[in-house]
């Protein structure tokens, strides 16, 4: 039974007011095809059965969870933007580790999905790692999603996934192949890299927690493009509090801060777009 507007529209104000993530009616198709999924999954076979149960009970436990994670897009790939990903390694990380020499830098993959970019950037940091012995770092990793975030964490890939994008020589520098009960070959990150990555849940849209700290490079890719104009400038404003001065914020390549934010100076290196964050300016005192 196909669902009216209304029952969309119920489930794309709760979607947006938990996610940011905005459904109009042009893409309420997309919307209806993973409700019936979900319907579906949980047994109540129809949407409009599903919106029943929710106006009735309220939308929460796996409703609820199931609701913020087929909202999301969740897809990636190891090294997702090659040029991107190129300039990482040969500009912009080489420059924060030897900044950084005896010293720890912090980065924040702030949609991580299910896992591909952090460990893509930590391979490449591990790969610096002996020119810049003295360099430290950390990673944080957070998603609105339960599901994807215990994916990424466990480390595991399948064959499909391993393939896309990552060649054979990091595959067998930075992972190990384990069987999964018959089903084909599971690939699982190494320990080395795995324990160098905190995970953890955060929803963009809500107030961060102070213990987040501050970083110097922030990515937020393929988020922003997804949210309302207002929902982009705040949680734009909530990363130029957790950068530090000078520090650089990267965007989906199809995303920009024209009319959002007046706080980072855009830069070009080697064709891939980065956002300083401008510093404070000092105060003049009055003689």
């Amino acid at each position: 039974m196909a669902a009216d507007k209304d029952i969309l529209n119920f489930f794309a104000k709760f979607i947006e007011a938990q996610t940011g993530i905005a459904y109009s009616e042009v893409t309420f198709y997309q919307l209806e095809s993973r409700l019936e999924a979900i319907a579906v999954q949980l047994g109540h076979g129809t949407i409009p059965k599903l919106a029943e149960i929710a106006q009735k009970s309220g939308i929460q436990g796996p409703m609820k969870e199931l609701l913020i994670d087929v909202a999301t897009n969740n897809e990636t790939s190891f090294f997702r933007d090659t040029k991107l990903f190129t300039t990482l390694a040969q500009e912009v990380l080489p420059a924060m580790m030897q900044a950084h020499s005896g010293r720890s830098f912090r980065i924040w993959s702030a949609a991580s999905s299910t896992g591909q970019e952090v460990y893509s950037l930590a391979m490449i940091l591990s790969e610096l790692q002996s020119q810049y012995p003295e360099a430290r770092w950390e990673m944080v990793a957070s998603d609105i999603s339960e599901r994807v975030l215990a994916k990424a964490s466990s480390g595991r890939y399948t064959q499909l996934e391993i393939q896309r994008g990552l060649n054979a020589q990091r595959l067998l520098s930075y992972f190990d192949q384990i069987e999964d009960e018959g089903n084909g070959a599971i690939w699982k990150i190494k320990p080395h890299l795995q324990q160098k990555i905190t995970f953890r849940r955060l929803n963009l849209i809500e107030p961060w927690p102070a213990s987040l700290g501050k970083f110097d490079l922030i990515l937020c890719r393929n988020v922003l493009i997804y949210q309302t104009v207002e929902q982009k400038k705040r949680v734009l404003q909530q990363i130029a509090q957790r950068l530090n001065p000078g520090c650089r914020l990267i965007l989906g390549g199809a995303e920009s801060l024209i009319g959002l934010s007046e706080d980072y100076d855009q830069e070009q290196i080697s064709g891939s777009i980065f956002y300083r964050l401008k510093s404070p300016t000092p105060m003049i005192q009055a003689s």
